[in-house]
């Protein structure tokens, strides 16, 4: 079939979609206040993103697509699956050369997880070690982790 895309354009869309759906998560992460309509439609982006970087993704995005998902169910109050999904982002970052942003980020979303949980040593443990790591960051950066850092509860 002469229309059908071939394996690059395959490659490019899974990244363009990856992306998309990333972005539209952590927009609606990020709101206070969200209708069930937009519950629902952060799974589901969510959801895509990670499908979308298992498909085209380095290990990094892939380890990345599943701090999201981390944020997605501990917000959403799903304990385990928040944790099972921070841990794998944890492993990435803990095995790697890691940017200071990126392990400020694991430990707030491992404390996240743990909340959602019900894991107070560890809520209260990986949350202080956020806000460490987080005051060393550049004001970009910083201002990127506050906004997630404002979404974990304090111990």
């Amino acid at each position: 079939m002469a229309n059908n895309p071939g394996a690059d354009e395959i490659e490019r869309f899974h990244r363009y979609f990856a992306v998309e759906a990333n972005n539209r998560a952590w927009t609606l992460l990020e709101q206070r206040d969200r209708s069930r309509r937009e519950n629902l439609e952060l799974i589901r982006v969510a959801g895509a993103s990670v499908w979308h970087w298992n498909a085209v993704g380095t290990d990094v995005q892939k380890a990345r697509a599943s701090m999201l998902m981390a944020e997605v169910y501990a917000q959403r109050g799903y304990g385990d699956a928040a944790t099972r999904e921070a841990r794998a982002f944890a492993e990435n970052v803990d095995g790697r050369d890691a940017p200071a942003w990126e392990v400020a980020f694991k430990h707030a979303i491992v404390a996240h997880a743990a909340a959602a949980r019900g894991d107070e040593a560890e809520h209260r443990a990986e949350y202080a070690l956020a806000v460490e790591v987080s005051a060393g960051l550049g004001p970009e950066d910083k201002a990127i982790f506050d906004r997630t850092f404002a979404m974990v509860p304090p111990p």
